[in-house]
């Protein structure tokens, strides 16, 4: 398949920090309509040189992709790997033994002849939409602690937001680790003109949820000034926060386009399928709760009016159990005796 895109926009703000750790590439000034690779990375916060890392990545991948990939080739997996390699060799070579190494967030995405092919790490994020039908398509899951604890069923989505530790990552692109964290990848073949891909780190994500981004792209409103309407909802966010916006003008069908792969639907990496699973979950869990035998209710207590009555019943049930009593006895006493 042919993916023809239009000029691709980018938005690089500081937020209120005191300096920029994020990093894309192709900067603003390099993009254009012949553009088929970008890569957005955040620097961890409260790390040393975060911006070293985030930058070095950019560099390193951009670098091995361009120098690897021509016009027409597919980019499979393997290409992917081996500039990601690339890059954890080149922060290899840059590692200081700080006690809180530099590290980034990565987030990938290379339109080919295959498709899309999108990978991440960390919690910058990768979005699929469509405004025709006013859908999310793919929404990269975060490599956190609270997404984590949303699917082990800790804590509800709505709490993710606020937990104390939802800035907490798991997964991120560091040197000089035993292991290097590898990458949730998805692919898709499911492209038409209108859609948008959309590259975040969180910090564009501060005061928007999914629903909020899902009426911006679908305002039907030209790429600037969706531009600018993520500009100014983000104008007072904290973190730095950068994105690339990207919207697909035409696809030209070619044959053998359905022997490449398509994932993104039913991809694990896809947090929208996590989401689904979660609230068929709870479904479930609520429909068993309704099914189980209700507790019995206490009965209520009497009110002045019956007091006198339940006890004058009270008093006459205990004379009667007294004469069967007796009875009881006086019958026990006879059967001894004769």
């Amino acid at each position: 398949m042919r993916i023809k895109i239009c000029k691709p926009l980018s938005i690089y703000e500081i937020g209120q920090r005191e300096n920029q750790e994020d990093s894309l590439w192709p900067s603003a000034e390099a993009l254009t309509e012949d553009a088929s690779l970008f890569i957005l990375c955040d620097g961890m916060g409260g790390h040393e040189r975060g911006e070293v890392a985030s930058q070095t990545v950019c560099r390193e991948m951009s670098e091995y992709i361009t120098a690897h990939v021509h016009e027409g080739d597919v980019v499979a997996d393997e290409m992917f790997v081996a500039a990601l390699d690339a890059a954890y060799t080149a922060l290899d070579k840059l590692d200081d033994d700080a006690a809180k190494k530099m590290g980034c967030t990565l987030t990938f995405l290379c339109l080919h002849k295959g498709g899309c092919l999108m990978a991440h790490i960390g919690d910058s994020r990768i979005y699929h939409i469509r405004p025709q039908t006013k859908e999310i398509l793919y929404c990269s899951r975060d490599h956190s602690l609270v997404q984590e604890l949303y699917q082990m069923g800790e804590i509800t989505y709505e709490q993710m937001r606020v937990h104390p530790r939802r800035n907490v990552i798991m997964r991120a692109v560091q040197p000089g680790k035993d292991y290097r964290m590898k990458a949730d990848i998805a692919h898709t073949t499911d492209i038409k003109p209108g859609d948008y891909f959309y590259l975040c780190s969180d910090g564009m994500l501060e005061q928007m949820e999914d629903e909020e981004l899902l009426d911006v792209f679908c305002a039907n409103a030209s790429d600037d000034a969706l531009r600018s309407k993520l500009k100014n909802d983000t104008a007072y966010n904290k973190d730095n926060h950068t994105a690339f916006i990207i919207r697909v003008e035409d696809v030209i069908a070619e044959e053998g386009d359905n022997l490449y792969p398509n994932d993104e639907a039913t991809s694990r990496s896809n947090a929208i399928v996590i989401r689904r699973e979660m609230e068929k979950r709870e479904a479930l869990r609520a429909a068993a709760v309704g099914t189980m035998p209700q507790p019995t209710q206490a009965q209520p207590e009497p009110s002045p009016a019956q007091a006198p009555a339940l006890q004058r019943n009270r008093a006459f049930a205990m004379w009667i159990w007294g004469i069967v009593a007796m009875i009881a006895i006086v019958a026990l006493v006879f059967l001894l005796v004769y």
